[in-house]
């Protein structure tokens, strides 16, 4: 196990390096130009055609993380349990941290807890909707397994999904009015897609789909430039922040019930409890980590 944590540990580092070092020469050049223009008129936007570009890239670092799954082999179900876990953690901590906080903002705690429960009747939903593979003999054990965790995979996915349109939308509307902005979010956006396509990944990869993995992850990476594209065909810079909150909210509370309902649970049945806890505890520590760089 401890072999395993080092591993992945040093895949998301590795993983992160390359943005890290673009972010810093971005930031080196923006301080550089303001330096040298102080009486240069407001920053301009990149476009409708950039800011698209710019979010279609970052969505695709979804992939990237999934992809990394690849490199852990399915040995056991204490690994299992820790990336369960850290599915888990990166679900509660991109809702409590982020999406929460950018809804409680934008129109306040009342509506956020509206549109929240909201989100969990959509999950209940997709839950509903979504196939299930339960076996009640024991000669069925290993293909009811399997079946659950392509089950809490697509639960994931469309999760993070939701997640990812609106972040496509905002995205796009930040690199619309100012290249700098646009820029710095997106590249925050991208490094949080890594953990994000992990999450993804690793259940539908411990279901035997490791094919259907990527192409799932895929799909979710795709949900950020659709937003992107919806809001230059539909909204142009008329972007709504009321818009933004209510399905920040939405995929707040579809995040936390998949995680509650799902993910937790399955970690803990597993029975390697520390395993699943450091799993959460990175997944938490992990989303609000990545914007530091």
């Amino acid at each position: 196990m401890k072999k395993i944590f080092i591993l992945f540990l040093a895949v998301m580092l590795l993983l992160s390096m390359p943005m890290q070092a673009f972010a810093h020469i971005h930031t080196h050049l923006g301080e550089h130009e303001e330096e040298t223009s102080e009486d240069c008129p407001a920053e301009q936007g990149m476009g409708g055609f950039g800011a698209f570009l710019l979010t279609f890239v970052s969505g695709m670092v979804t992939v990237i993380g999934a992809a990394s799954v690849l490199l852990f082999k399915k040995s056991s179900k204490r690994v299992l349990a820790f990336f369960l876990g850290f599915s888990g953690g990166t679900m509660l901590g991109l809702a409590f941290l982020e999406l929460i906080p950018e809804s409680v903002a934008g129109f306040g705690i009342g509506y956020m807890l509206l549109f929240f429960v909201v989100g969990i009747g959509v999950y209940l939903l997709a839950e509903k909707c979504l196939p299930h593979s339960h076996g009640h003999e024991d000669c069925h054990e290993h293909h009811a397994h399997h079946g659950h965790m392509e089950h809490i995979g697509l639960i994931s996915a469309a999760a993070l999904l939701l997640h990812n349109i609106p972040e496509g939308i905002a995205t796009f509307a930040a690199g619309q009015g100012s290249y700098s902005m646009g820029m710095k979010l997106a590249i925050a956006i991208a490094l949080h897609n890594i953990p994000v396509g992990i999450s993804i990944a690793m259940p539908l990869m411990y279901s035997g789909r490791r094919g259907r993995a990527i192409f799932i992850a895929l799909i979710a990476a795709l949900a950020e430039p659709l937003g992107a594209l919806i809001a230059w065909l539909f909204l142009g810079e008329n972007i709504s922040e009321v818009l933004l909150s209510a399905v920040f909210a939405i995929a707040a509370g579809l995040l936390s019930a998949a995680a509650l309902d799902e993910l937790l649970p399955e970690s803990r049945r597993l029975g390697f409890d520390t395993a699943a806890f450091l799993g959460v505890m990175l997944g938490i520590c992990l989303m609000p980590a990545v914007g530091l760089f």
